[in-house]
């Protein structure tokens, strides 16, 4: 996040159309009732500062209006890490759940939150954790801890193999892996998000099924700053949309060479931008994406705008649904959007420099409301900041038949919270 935030904003490079149609600091003082929330509404163009009007949002057929989120609470928390816990994954599959940190181990759990395993990373800090889709394998991009003189990795771990590594691939030449995703398909596919010695960026796609994935299929080289996240959707198991630190946000189709599309509105340099400032996180559930960034911004896409919004077989770019100023002002970090298996498609949780809340659209989606955290009675979870966090569905960890949201700040501890 530090490296995001001093990324230096730059044009965005001319990107050729696509090959072919894409499918520690204490709670703010002022209540979070009275908190005044901008929301700024726009469609498929225009410019930030000049947002067009937007047409009603109408739910998605065949989901029933459901009543507004009451509150966030805090239920248990998760000891068993010895140092701060910078990543967490949750396989809805087998309702396990993977974490890693500074330490050298990778921990796994069981939907009541209790230690069922630890593998070991020697020499490594875990900066990144993905699970495939079957549930039976989980990918984790490594750091080297102080001390150690080894390139950044990408090790695998495999149910079939009693969760003992079954590879490991370094980065030789790479200074950063800041994220990893398995793509939403059967096959071992997965993206890795670098930053190189040399101040490149890059997203390299992979395939382990290829002679064992030694080097990458393929690498993008359409960004200029560092790439921050990387979101994925089973609705569109071949797309990729990225953040990063300049604010820019692609859209990538593994099968072609390009991206494929741009998610945001021109900034006054003409720079097609997601965000005023650097993307912290992109979260997808289905055709929709939310993002987060610097500028205290929660913003909504749509993916199905995509399709309609190129002409002439130029790369299609889509602005906002909404974009939602979720802190009274925008130099506030949002650090991270949980909405990937959400227990409903108008419900997700975000983690700012100030406080982890809800936002809830299930009423309006250019005035939802946003819902706090109203339990921090526990000191265990009480003025964090939380970098990380997860929906959980089917975790057993807080109040039966709630909804688990997972999250992770700078103890070494896991905190898990039921939505009631």
């Amino acid at each position: 996040l530090a490296a995001a935030a001093a990324a230096a904003p730059a044009t965005a490079a001319p990107i050729p159309p696509a090959a072919a149609p894409m499918a520690s600091m204490p709670m703010a003082s002022m209540p979070m009732a009275s908190m005044p929330m901008a929301s700024m509404p726009v469609g498929a163009a225009g410019t930030f500062g000049q947002p067009p009007p937007v047409a009603p949002i109408v739910p998605p057929p065949g989901i029933p209006p459901a009543e507004p989120a009451r509150g966030l609470y805090a239920a248990s928390v998760l000891h068993g890490h010895e140092d701060i816990v910078y990543s967490l994954a949750w396989d809805p599959v087998t309702c396990t759940l993977f974490s890693g940190g500074r330490e050298s181990n990778l921990l796994m759990w069981d939907k009541a939150g209790m230690q069922k395993n630890k593998m070991a990373l020697p020499g490594y800090s875990t900066a990144a954790i993905d699970c495939h889709k079957r549930g039976n394998f989980v990918g984790v991009g490594g750091m080297p801890v102080e001390g150690h003189a080894v390139p950044p990795m990408v090790a695998f771990f495999d149910v079939a193999q009693n969760w003992k590594s079954r590879c490991m691939l370094p980065r030789t030449g790479a200074g950063l892996i800041s994220t990893i995703r398995f793509m939403m398909t059967e096959a071992e596919t997965f993206l890795t998000a670098e930053t190189g010695l040399d101040g490149s960026n890059i997203i390299a796609y992979w395939d382990l099924a290829r002679g064992g994935a030694n080097e990458p299929v393929h690498v993008y080289r359409d960004q200029l700053s560092m790439i921050s996240t990387l979101g994925v959707t089973a609705a569109h198991p071949n797309l990729a949309i990225s953040g990063t630190g300049d604010g820019s946000m692609l859209v990538y189709d593994v099968r072609t060479p390009t991206s494929v599309g741009a998610l945001g509105l021109a900034d006054p340099s003409g720079a097609v931008r997601g965000h005023s400032s650097a993307v912290t996180c992109v979260d997808v559930m289905g055709d929709i994406v939310l993002s987060t960034g610097l500028d205290a911004h929660v913003n909504v896409w749509d993916l199905k705008m995509m399709h309609s919004s190129a002409a002439g077989g130029a790369r299609p770019t889509v602005g906002p649904m909404a974009s939602i100023l979720v802190e009274p002002t925008p130099d506030v970090p949002i650090f991270k959007v949980a909405y990937a298996n959400s227990p409903r498609p108008t419900l997700a949780a975000f983690a700012s420099v100030n406080s982890l809340n809800l936002l809830d659209w299930s009423t309006s989606m250019t005035n939802p409301q946003l819902v706090p955290c109203t339990n921090f009675a526990d000191p265990n979870v009480a003025g964090l900041q939380y970098h990380e966090i997860k929906w959980a569905p089917g975790a057993s960890m807080g109040q039966p038949g709630t909804a688990t949201l997972l999250a992770a700040s700078e103890k070494p501890y896991i905190a898990a919270f039921s939505v009631l």
